[in-house]
């Protein structure tokens, strides 16, 4: 890939201004919403560098095969409202 490859390509949006969390159902790069999406990466990464400084070993001995039922649970036509919590129902099933 050169570097004049383009990986992202903005989208504007509409005249309204951006306040708060974004409508989820719109689209996720738009010029009016980008501060809000690197927020919700930076939390992500955030919740990941936590985890694996505070892990005490590598492997939590939880097979995937056991987290089934707490995956499946997960309404994905229900987003959360805030970042945060869906980060904290993801951090919920991994401790």
């Amino acid at each position: 890939m050169n570097s004049d490859s383009t990986l992202l390509t903005l989208v504007p949006a509409d005249n309204r201004k951006n306040e708060g969390n974004f409508n989820y159902r719109e689209h996720i790069f738009t010029d009016k919403n980008l501060d809000f999406y690197e927020s919700s990466l930076l939390q992500g990464i955030k919740l990941v560098r936590n985890t694996l400084t505070t892990a005490a070993k590598p492997f939590s001995g939880v097979l995937p095969g056991e987290l089934a039922t707490e995956i499946d649970a997960i309404d994905m036509n229900r987003p959360h409202d805030e970042v945060a919590d869906a980060l904290a129902e993801l951090k919920a099933i991994h401790d």
